[in-house]
């Protein structure tokens, strides 16, 4: 277990797990003060509850939970010790054997009655403490407390009794003794309850303690917001800068993606970063055009998008945003308004498949009559919209090839084949029956109008996410070089990938060295 566990967490435990066994031996001994007639368990049962109590107001359901599945494992550890005990043979001169053995041969039917009755009695008392304090929040403990005990006694004894007792207690008196159980148990917990809030103040004004020092660790630069640039094929070297970041210690606890950094964010937040990068390896020239998707081109867009669906709903499943461990957002352009939409809940798919949308080349993306294509038209860089928490640092990775010595263009793109999604310009020049479009392709890339406007696209999008940069400066930026890899060269997962890792890996490792915090 790599989390630390508090040692306040831990003593509580210990006496909670005691309480458990001890209360269940002494539920073997009728006890009958006055006119009172109740069970030897009664002496220590409600210290398990108030325990409960506690734990549950301090640290939560889940936490005390956990304490009941040990206390009723480590009970049934002893009355199976017991029970070994009690068939071994003993000397002549023993006295003990007769009692000796009626408590662990009675224990068993006890244990069977106490695994049930404590399940369900804990369940409720712990569950209604924990739905009260979030609607009450740190207001009426002594009603909280009250309260679950009255409900949780209640479900414990009336399970507890009937399969413990019954054919050993008459019904009536077994009843008697169900309701007299109840109303002793919830008059313990009203008088000890001063000692109860004292306990629960004292614990988290310790734990608040021990919470302090971990956020003062946040403040060291531990845990990071992530910030994502879109770039096609480039965007592959975000999964190896995610892997040099993680080698560094860094935490990352929320993500912002626009378009690849979109798909390699979304990936990581739901934990198919591995799955993902398998896949993406094993494209070739082959599986690409498989998802070129042209059987669905439309007069909106060259691919329909449907088969790079598939495979993204193959991956990651029908995960909703929301439910991530990870808090991730993804960048789309609304086509027909012109707004930048910033998806924080619904599919993960859907918001995926909305932000890589590039216009022209992928049909726009509809979700409830809103048509979505590529985040980068209008925030690339989305660092005014990561997650941010108190103590965090943001990380901003871009890819922008202008910052290199290699042209970001629709043309290279289209001298390249698309990186084997069409034929080169250089198998077009051989072709006997299309050489006419290499021909063609020479006007288009020298002084025309469609260069100036491919060209103009992409360096507006790169000069609005230096912009941003500028505007909301992140703690950590890295502009990774592809030394020649572009937006098409989607058969290159491994070296681009292999690329972002070793300059993101250097980048970190400068900025120790220089003493600047991580």
């Amino acid at each position: 277990m790599s989390k630390q566990v508090s040692f306040l967490y831990m003593l509580m435990g210990v006496v909670f797990t005691t309480s458990i066994v001890a209360a269940n031996i002494l539920e073997t001994k009728i006890v009958e003060v006055g006119i009172l007639t109740v069970t030897g368990g009664l002496l220590c049962f409600p210290i398990a509850y108030i325990i409960g109590d506690v734990v549950t107001e301090v640290y939560g359901y889940k936490a005390m939970m956990r304490l009941v599945t040990i206390g009723i494992v480590m009970n049934l550890f002893v009355v199976l010790l017991g029970n070994v005990a009690a068939a071994l043979p003993s000397p002549d001169y023993w006295e003990g054997e007769e009692g000796f053995n009626f408590i662990f041969s009675f224990a068993p039917r006890i244990t069977m009655a106490s695994f049930v009755a404590f399940g369900v009695g804990s369940y409720v008392n712990s569950k209604v403490m924990d739905v009260m304090h979030k609607k009450d929040k740190e207001r009426r403990f002594c009603l909280r407390a009250i309260l679950s005990t009255i409900v949780g006694e209640g479900a414990d004894s009336f399970v507890f009794f009937p399969l413990a007792f019954l054919g050993q207690i008459p019904v009536l008196e077994l009843l008697h003794i169900i309701l007299l159980q109840i109303v002793l148990k919830t008059v313990y917990e009203i008088i000890v309850l001063p000692i109860t809030i004292r306990v629960v103040a004292w614990v988290k004004c310790q734990e608040g303690q021990e919470r302090d020092k971990a956020e003062a660790t946040k403040e060291q630069g531990n845990r990071i917001a992530l910030v994502l640039a879109d770039g096609g094929a480039k965007g592959y070297a975000h999964i190896g800068a995610i892997k040099a970041l993680e080698e560094q210690g860094l935490e990352i606890h929320s993500i912002a993606g626009t378009s690849m950094g979109a798909l390699v964010g979304g990936l990581y937040a739901a934990g198919k970063l591995d799955e993902g990068y398998k896949y993406l390896k094993s494209i070739n020239k082959r599986k690409l055009f498989s998802l070129s998707d042209i059987r669905h081109m439309g007069l909106d867009g060259l691919m329909g998008g449907e088969d790079v669906y598939e495979v993204l709903k193959d991956i990651i499943g029908d995960v909703r945003i929301e439910d991530l461990k990870v808090k991730y957002c993804a960048i789309a352009t609304d086509i027909d308004t012109g707004e930048e939409k910033v998806f924080r809940k619904g599919r993960l798919i859907d918001a995926i498949r909305a932000s890589i949308s590039i216009p022209g080349v992928f049909r726009p993306y509809n979700i409830k009559n809103h048509r979505y294509v590529d985040g980068a038209m209008t925030n690339g860089l989305p660092i005014n919209r990561v997650n941010r928490e108190e103590g965090d640092r943001v990380v901003a990775i871009n890819l922008d090839t202008y910052e290199s010595s290699v042209t970001n263009s629709f043309t290279q793109l289209v001298k390249h084949g698309g990186g084997g999604l069409l034929p080169s310009i250089d198998v077009l020049r051989k072709s006997r029956h299309f050489g006419f479009l290499a021909r063609a392709y020479d006007v288009m890339t020298g002084e025309n109008v469609f260069n100036i406007i491919t060209n103009s696209f992409f360096i507006s999008i790169n000069q609005n996410k230096r912009l941003m940069a500028e505007l909301t400066k992140p703690d950590i930026y890295i502009n990774i070089d592809l030394k020649g890899y572009d937006t098409h060269n989607f058969n290159s997962a491994e070296a681009i990938c292999n690329l972002g890792y070793e300059q993101v890996k250097q980048k970190l490792n400068e900025d120790k060295h220089s003493q600047k915090p991580l």
